[in-house]
């Protein structure tokens, strides 16, 4: 069995904590006051789903609450993975992430970071991270030069 680059083990840890964090974000709340101040995404996809704001909120919205976590699951059980499939498919998780972080900084925390909680710096953070995870792949699947060894 081939030992691995450095490199390639900090890539692994890398993407694992991207995908803890995005666990974990779900279990905290997601602002500093007012809506989710007090709540978790947790909750809020539980109270979306019991019907309890089902006349103010679909129950779709909570698949939407609970999209972040199962994607951080999905990205942290792959982390010591690669290949082509393994590279689009984080990209394809870190751009629905964002998208939703960003939905959700719109429409819930009025696009005030002064509002934002921890589940939201977590999410930010794993963020952060899937994007270094991201750039540190760039460039490390040349063919061996002239005289270098492979692997």
């Amino acid at each position: 069995m081939a030992s691995r680059a450095p490199s390639s083990h900090l890539g692994t840890v890398v993407w694992f904590l991207c995908g803890m964090l995005w666990v974990v974000q779900a279990a905290v709340p997601w602002t500093r006051r007012g809506v989710f101040s007090s709540s978790s995404m947790l909750d809020g996809a539980r109270l979306v789903r019991s019907g309890t704001v089902g006349e103010v909120v679909p129950v779709w919205v909570a698949g939407v609450f609970l999209a972040v976590p199962a994607i951080g699951v999905l990205v942290a059980a792959t982390a010591g993975l690669d290949g082509r499939a393994v590279r689009i498919s984080r990209f394809g998780a870190l751009l629905v992430v964002t998208v939703l972080f960003l939905g959700f900084v719109h429409n819930v925390a009025s696009a005030d970071p002064g509002r934002l909680g921890p589940g939201a710096w977590l999410t930010v953070v794993g963020i952060v991270l899937g994007g270094t995870g991201l750039a540190s792949i760039r460039g490390t699947n040349r063919p061996p030069r002239r005289g270098e060894r492979p692997g």
